[in-house]
């Protein structure tokens, strides 16, 4: 579910990079060039179902992230994704250029094929979260990608991500409220690695590499 988790989330600071319309591509261009970082909240509704709630932080700079929620982090790096429970003392690693595993297992592998997978379809002024947006409706074009559409909420100014709003075939949504939106310079990519040592020999270890 983390991982799934982790997509969703740069999914809704990655999208403006397929836009042409002039304030997706000026944010795009500033994410591109910068370390993200911000925090968030989502709640997963279904009718019939209880809704799902949580939170958690993003760091993200080109195609490496850490996302962090409670003991659960996810960090990839150089092609390898490391998801760690540390109440579980559990750790998995996969390879996040394997494309045979599918876009959501993979995030970095799917951030580079927005242009293919979805269009914008309309644009305005909404509100969310309390706060007044610009809103962007995307579609997917693939008619099984499980997806419905997309609501992109930006800044009345453009310049941060507010969140996202996911409609989903199954009729479920999700919600993504982002705060504390920031971009700085970039950062040395080694802050987003891990390697066994940082792990005590209690940890049970899945290579799946």
């Amino acid at each position: 579910m983390l991982r799934f988790f982790a997509f969703l989330v740069c999914l809704s600071v990655s999208l403006p990079a397929f836009s042409e319309d002039g304030v997706l591509e000026s944010l795009s261009e500033r994410i591109a060039a910068s370390l993200v970082d911000f925090d968030f909240s989502y709640t997963v509704s279904k009718t019939g179902s209880p809704d799902v709630t949580g939170e958690g932080s993003m760091r993200m700079q080109d195609d490496d992230y850490v996302l962090m929620q409670g003991s659960l982090e996810i960090r990839c790096h150089g092609g390898e994704i490391w998801t760690v429970d540390r109440d579980a003392m559990e750790v998995v690693i996969e390879s996040g250029e394997n494309p045979s595993s599918g876009f959501i297992a993979n995030p970095s592998v799917f951030l580079k094929s927005f242009a293919d997978i979805f269009e914008c379809m309309s644009s305005g002024d909404a509100e969310f979260a309390g706060n007044a947006c610009l809103v962007f409706r995307l579609k997917p074009k693939a008619h099984d990608s499980g997806m419905d559409s997309v609501d992109l909420y930006l800044s009345p100014d453009g310049q941060s991500v507010s969140g996202m709003v996911m409609a989903l075939t199954d009729g479920s949504s999700l919600r993504f409220v982002i705060s504390d939106f920031t971009l700085s310079g970039k950062t040395d990519p080694a802050e987003f690695a891990t390697g066994l040592s940082s792990f005590s020999g209690d940890y049970i270890v899945t290579d799946l590499r």
